[in-house]
């Protein structure tokens, strides 16, 4: 990843874009002290990384982010000088201003012309088939609500192009479970299950599955058991441990082999 104020350069095989946790912290920080202090959500500096590397960037053009929401993901893609596409239903945002101030937060003004906010619904894409070259859809497929979640999933192998690769990371359980207390988020999700990601992902995408990773916990569940306990006023302050915990308690697995996992990561490629 660079350094802010650099200028980005074009993709190139002989420089992968593989940040680790904490260099997307500091590319969140930039430079600034409360957000160095304050940090991300937990579970994404778990998935970025994994994101980043399975995407396999280095022969790619054009990328294509959904539910990108306030993500830095895809600022971070931009300022590795990829051509972004970020897709979400913006509800009530402007999004011209919404881009605008998340480079800004971001010290990323100089590198606007790479990264595209659109607004629009993921189960009725207005791309036309095989646009993009990478996409990447992190902890949104979740909150669609079902069936229309599968339906996404079609409409995203569609507008991939061959070769091409998706990346989905969500929440996992033993068992698939669809939104309700006391289990779940206010905003809304389900958990998927070994035999949904096959029938609600895998299948609808008409794509072939390359990789099946959990996040599984090194020894317990520390943002369960740990951050989450702590008082809010020390989340605020302590949130620059957070990618060093993370790195340390969470580990990708291709089997479970009786431990638990909090999510999992799917990687399918385009025939």
């Amino acid at each position: 990843m660079q350094m802010k104020g650099e200028t980005p350069n074009l993709p190139s095989k002989r420089r992968p874009f593989r940040p680790t946790a904490w260099e997307f912290h500091l590319f969140y920080a930039a430079g600034n002290r409360p957000r160095f202090l304050s940090g991300i959500d937990f579970y994404r500096y778990v998935e970025y990384p994994a994101v980043a590397a399975e995407l396999q960037l280095e022969d790619c053009e054009r990328v294509l982010d959904v539910g990108s929401g306030a993500s830095i993901f895809p600022f971070s893609l931009a300022n590795a000088g990829y051509q972004v596409e970020c897709l979400d239903t913006f509800e009530s945002v402007d999004v011209e201003r919404h881009q605008w101030e998340m480079a800004a937060q971001l010290r990323m003004e100089s590198a606007l012309e790479k990264i595209t906010f659109s607004r629009g619904d993921a189960c009725s894409l207005s791309y036309a088939g095989g646009t993009f070259d990478r996409i990447s859809c992190i902890s949104m497929i979740e909150h669609v609500p079902a069936p229309h979640d599968v339906r996404a999933v079609s409409e995203l192998g569609r507008v991939l192009r061959p070769g091409g690769i998706l990346v989905f990371t969500f929440p996992y359980d033993e068992s698939f479970r669809e939104a309700r207390e006391p289990f779940d988020l206010p905003a809304g999700h389900r958990l998927y299950d070994d035999p949904a990601i096959e029938e609600r992902i895998v299948r609808p995408s008409g794509l072939q599955l390359v990789k099946k990773l959990y996040f599984t916990n090194r020894w317990f569940d520390c943002e369960k058991r740990l951050w989450l306990r702590l008082p809010l006023r020390l989340q605020r302050n302590l949130g620059f441990l957070m990618p060093l915990l993370a790195a340390a308690s969470v580990a990708q697995s291709a089997q479970l082999c009786g431990k638990t996992a909090n999510a999992a990561l799917v990687v399918l490629r385009k025939g």
